[in-house]
């Protein structure tokens, strides 16, 4: 199948061969940068309109343009919890450490230990120096805004606060003002049986560790889905699709209007999929790109999210993974938490 455009890529030269796969040289049309598209062997979908629409390649970065250099590996090892990167039994308080990070980021731009190295990251956050205090990297921050950040980021989890719902209300007073939950979403019926063919499938918008995002179309409603696959080279590993399944009854368990909403989950011939809402707007990681976020509107993201989270913590689930990536702005506003890993022990 010649290629020419592949979602906001434009193939700009011949493809060479790669370890297991077809790399093409080719424009990120968003950005204006070069990239190498990796084409692994996948499945192949047809949108309504018959134009083929690839499952498996991921954008990397091109030697031309080293500001796309991006590792995944170094940005989930910045949000891990020390009690994590120690292997130590994790709850509540971990998320809390990871929304510590996660304000640190949003106040700063920057993150309380920034080696470019995962395992020097992690070494860090694991040994005896603690995090900077936000406030000497941007001064305009009220003082119980640093002192609450400080207290998130503490690394001995009993010194941390115990409960999502208490962060909140701190919040709130910083702020003087209360914060309602994201606007609730209109709850839909989860559809028929039906597997695959119940979607038409429109375009690639996202991936990460275990999955590979779609926009898609139920066929029945018409509404739009954000349709999850489990990457093609996952399939057959059982440690995978058991996480993958996981993920989907975990999400499905919270009901909460800053928590993506699962419609729908199953298995179509090797296809592992995950349906849920389709949210719009751009990640938390996105909107980090441009730049730090005032103090009064990264508290308001925060509240959101710790609602999420009390709800959440409230089952006995915690996120694990929680980072700007696995935030969707819904609107360009209102948090909405994708991605949530496990039940706690």
């Amino acid at each position: 199948m010649p290629l020419e455009q592949v979602g906001r890529y434009r193939v700009s030269g011949k493809a060479y061969q790669g370890k297991g796969c077809l790399r093409y040289p080719a424009v990120d049309t968003l950005l204006g940068r070069e990239v190498v598209l990796r084409i692994a062997p996948a499945f192949v979908f047809l949108r309504d309109d018959d134009e083929p629409v690839l499952f498996g390649f991921e954008p990397e970065a091109s030697s031309a343009d080293p500001l796309l250099r991006v590792d995944p590996v170094v940005e989930n090892a910045r949000y891990l919890a020390p009690e994590a990167v120690r292997k130590e039994p994790i709850d509540a308080r971990t998320d809390l450490w990871s929304l510590g990070v996660l304000v640190f980021h949003l106040l700063t731009g920057k993150y309380p230990f920034e080696r470019s190295d995962a395992l020097a990251v992690m070494d860090e956050i694991a040994g005896p120096r603690e995090a900077p205090a936000a406030a000497t990297l941007r001064g305009d921050l009220p003082a119980g805004v640093g002192e609450l950040i400080g207290r998130l980021l503490q690394k001995d989890p009993s010194r941390r606060p115990a409960h999502a719902e208490a962060v909140r209300e701190e919040i709130e007073a910083l702020l003087g003002e209360a914060i309602s939950p994201g606007a609730e979403t209109v709850r839909l019926p989860d559809g028929a049986p039906g597997g695959l063919r119940r979607y038409a499938i429109l375009e690639r918008v996202g991936s990460g560790a275990f999955g590979v995002v779609f926009r898609a179309r139920e066929r029945a409603t018409g509404r739009t889905v954000a349709l999850k696959f489990l990457r093609p080279d996952l399939v057959e590993d059982p440690q995978a699709a058991a996480r993958f399944r996981r993920e989907a009854e975990v999400a499905r368990a919270i009901d909460h209007p800053n928590v993506v909403r699962v419609i729908d989950a199953g298995r179509d011939g090797e296809a592992a999929f995950v349906a849920m809402e389709f949210v719009e707007g751009p990640s938390l990681a996105a909107r980090l790109r441009k730049g730090s976020l005032p103090w009064r509107e990264a508290a308001r993201i925060a509240a959101d999210v710790l609602d999420a989270l009390a709800a959440a913590h409230a089952r006995a689930i915690v996120h694990r993974d929680l980072k700007p990536a696995n935030i969707i702005l819904r609107g360009g506003e209102s948090p909405v938490i994708l991605d949530f890993r496990s039940l706690s022990e």
